[in-house]
């Protein structure tokens, strides 16, 4: 397993990342933005069994498939409204993060 001073630094991370998003997630006003947008449609069609794309929606780019998936056990229990959009960003961005200290430490 992990040593505790690694334990301690991930915990860090997490509770840095949660408490400099928080805002954003408690706020009622602020929209989602173009690709949590595009992400919600794309779970809202896979959730629905219309479709299952891999892409942004009818274009060739943006592999939207990662990000779905990490949307969709979220808003498949809760449904897709903004603050399950922008949960499933904050768990998504809070593991790459991490993911990130992991790499500099094995680099080091």
């Amino acid at each position: 397993m992990f040593p505790t001073k690694t334990r301690l630094q991930v915990a860090l991370i997490i509770l840095v990342c949660i408490i400099t998003r928080l805002p954003q997630l408690l706020n009622n006003t602020i929209a989602l933005d173009g690709d949590e947008c595009i992400f919600a449609l794309t779970t809202k069609y896979i959730i629905s069994g219309d479709m299952f794309p891999l892409y942004f929606i009818r274009q060739k780019y943006g592999l939207t498939f990662f990000e779905t998936l990490v949307c969709l056990p979220i808003c498949s229990i809760f449904g897709v409204t903004t603050f399950t959009i922008q949960l499933s960003m904050l768990l998504m961005w809070t593991t790459g993060v991490v993911f990130y200290y992991k790499l500099a430490q094995k680099i080091n």
